[in-house]
């Protein structure tokens, strides 16, 4: 859903990331230190299916001169100093973008950072069960100078931070849902940045697209232009917390499958969708809902259970879904997104796409017994279950 949306067509996002980190003013490159380091927002640690812990964070690093310099390699180590992943070569060159100053655009892998360019290096690490998650992570980032060859490193410590997740009630139910580009290294939503109003946003950073798939592997059957051929569309949707309805956004159009909408726009990308405010500064986000089937009106209290609307295809959407985040603003894309988990469901095994563009997958009931999950985040392409 959203900006990055749909892993069916990347080409056709709206937003590709190609934008810069935050400019800054640098004083005479003589005092100026050499890369400003930072991240968007700290790690929190996540408890995913089956059993692994995950931080996913994204680090920023700047240059601060007027002399070129050329990102060679990212080393993070816990707080014993362990070497926790190494991000060098081609693996740095997957999982960073180099961006030009002043949200000018995306610049070629290897390409030198001028001053004020950035790297933005989408962090991904996972705990096995009998782990430590550390409290502290240190970067060791090493820089070039393009010119000479010269190396020197700059280290960055960060911590964790130690509050839990949020703990929700699942937004569906049924006995098999895909979930789509849920939390994972590859995850299009986890890229989803933004720049709006001088920042960086990562509001999907958790999200979730929610589609009914059977089992046969199939979230459609029939002529798949035909919204009412997905198993998804239409499926109610429930409030996942307690909350006050602070937006209700109706009256969209639904998308003709398996196309991108014409023209999209920051305002008009959630389609019909609705806005809670949870408390203590966290907001939930249900996009994608079906023409004239929003409930709740604005300035109403939901329960957690509360059907809200239904399962549409409206807004920058290929294909019936709901998409589901938490946020810390009321803003569905410009906010950072928010770690939650829910209470209990139920995982059914991975599905592997085939063509997701016509609701293909190779899944089946006998890929896995049902396990029983409580208190995590399912990940990307798990199939789940939710009573």
């Amino acid at each position: 859903m959203l900006v990055e949306s749909r892993s069916r067509s990347r080409a056709a996002r709206l937003v590709l990331a190609m934008v810069s980190a935050l400019a800054m003013a640098c004083g005479d490159s003589a005092t100026a230190p050499l890369v400003d380091v930072g991240v968007l927002t700290p790690p929190t640690a996540v408890p995913v299916v089956g059993g692994a812990t995950v931080l996913v964070y994204e680090l920023t690093v700047m240059n601060e001169r007027s002399e070129p310099v050329a990102l060679r390699s990212i080393r993070i180590s816990d707080d014993e100093g362990q070497i926790l992943r190494t991000y060098a070569g081609a693996t740095l060159d997957e999982e960073t973008l180099l961006l030009q100053r002043d949200f000018r655009g995306r610049l070629a892998p290897g390409t030198p950072l001028q001053r004020g360019d950035s790297g933005l290096l989408f962090a991904y690490l996972e705990f096995d069960p009998a782990q430590r998650v550390p409290t502290a992570l240190r970067h060791t980032i090493e820089l070039a100078d393009p010119r000479t060859g010269a190396r020197q490193s700059v280290d960055y410590t960060l911590d964790v931070d130690r509050s839990p997740p949020l703990i929700v009630s699942p937004p569906v139910r049924g006995a098999q849902w895909l979930m789509d580009g849920a939390l994972g290294p590859d995850s299009y939503h986890r890229r989803a940045v933004l720049p709006i109003d001088g920042r960086l946003w990562v509001a999907q950073r958790y999200a979730i697209d929610f589609e009914i798939i059977d089992d046969r592997g199939r979230l459609v059957v029939g002529d798949i232009s035909d919204n009412a051929n997905w198993f998804g569309f239409g499926a109610p949707i429930y409030a996942a917390s307690d909350g006050r309805v602070i937006r209700v956004v109706d009256g969209a159009p639904e998308q003709t499958p398996p196309n991108f909408p014409e023209n999209p726009t920051i305002a008009n990308t959630p389609g019909n969708h609705i806005v809670v405010d949870m408390g203590d500064g966290n907001f939930a986000l249900y996009a994608h809902m079906q023409s004239g089937s929003i409930l709740p009106s604005e300035g109403d209290l939901l329960r957690a259970g509360d059907e809200v609307g239904r399962v549409g295809n409206t807004g920058n959407s290929t294909a019936p879904h709901l998409h589901f985040h938490i946020m810390d603003r009321p803003e569905p894309l410009e906010s950072q997104g928010v770690p939650y988990v829910f209470d209990r469901f139920v995982d059914r095994g991975i599905a592997t796409p085939v063509d997701l563009s016509r609701g293909v997958l190779d899944w089946s009931p006998d890929v896995q017994a049902p396990r029983r999950e409580a208190r995590r985040l399912p990940t990307l392409n798990r199939v789940s279950g939710f009573e």
